[in-house]
C-alpha cells in the first residue's frame, strides 16, 4: 500500500501518537503551549513536505534539512516538556518564539524560489 511509504502519514501517525502518549508519561507536562508548539512544527514539516518533497526514501529524509529543523525542534519540546533546565532559563515566551522561528526556516526551505536561469538574450536585438 502506498500510504505506508508515505512521509505525511507518518508524521501524522507519529504526531497522534505523541500526543496521546507524551501527557502520560511521568514527569512530562504537556500544557497548552507546548501542543501548540508540537502542531505548528509539524503542519510547517507537513507543508514543507507537500510543496517540496525532496528526494525519496530514507536517504532523502536524513539528507533533509526540513526532517533536521522539526527534530531538534520535537527534541527541544521535550526537553522542556520533561523540566529540563533550558539555556539561560528561557520562559514559556521564548521557547514559543523559537518553535515559530524554527516552523518558519521549515517553510523558507519548502518554499525557497530558485532564482532564474541567465538569459542570454536580455537586450533584443535591433533587427
Amino acid at each position: 500500500m502506498i500510504v505506508f511509504t508515505s512521509r505525511r502519514f507518518w508524521v501524522s501517525v507519529f504526531t497522534l501518537l505523541a500526543m496521546l502518549i507524551l501527557p502520560h508519561v511521568p514527569g512530562f507536562k504537556l500544557d497548552a503551549a507546548t501542543a501548540a508548539g508540537f502542531l505548528v512544527i509539524v503542519i510547517a514539516y507537513l507543508v514543507g513536505i507537500t510543496r517540496d518533497p525532496g528526494p525519496g526514501g530514507w536517504a532523502g529524509v536524513l539528507q533533509s534539512r526540513k526532517f533536521w529543523a522539526a527534530l531538534l525542534g520535537f527534541v527541544f519540546l521535550i526537553l522542556d516538556g520533561f523540566g529540563v533546565l533550558l539555556p539561560a532559563g528561557l520562559g514559556q515566551d521564548q521557547i514559543l518564539v523559537i518553535v515559530v522561528t524554527i516552523a518558519g526556516y521549515i517553510s523558507a526551505i519548502a518554499f525557497k524560489v530558485e532564482p532564474p536561469a541567465p538569459d542570454d538574450n536580455i537586450y533584443p536585438s535591433e533587427d
